[in-house]
């Protein structure tokens, strides 16, 4: 069955205090893992308005993963984010 919802009535857990967040060195960790070697986008989403200024998102990220600022794009509420173009190669 399919149903409809609106997800503007819908809460987020871990804002609203249900999941506390990673630390900047436990996030570091968890990226150093991903492997990137496909990557062709890095988007930066869901940042909280007090402590996640997106210069600071974008500066941890590029250490993280090791690539460049232009890489990195933040989506805001208030603007979104562009559409992206995706290259495919299936293997």
């Amino acid at each position: 069955m399919n149903q409809a919802c609106n997800l503007g009535d819908k809460s987020c857990k871990p804002c609203d205090g249900g999941v506390p967040p990673l630390s900047a060195d436990e996030t570091k960790q968890l990226l150093a893992q991903l492997d990137t070697s496909r990557l062709q986008h890095i988007v930066a989403a869901h940042l909280s308005g007090k402590n996640n200024r997106p210069e600071l998102v974008v500066a941890a990220l590029c250490g993280a993963l090791g690539c460049d600022a232009d890489w990195v794009a933040v989506a805001t509420q208030q603007e979104g984010l562009d559409w992206r173009e995706f290259c495919y190669s299936f293997r």
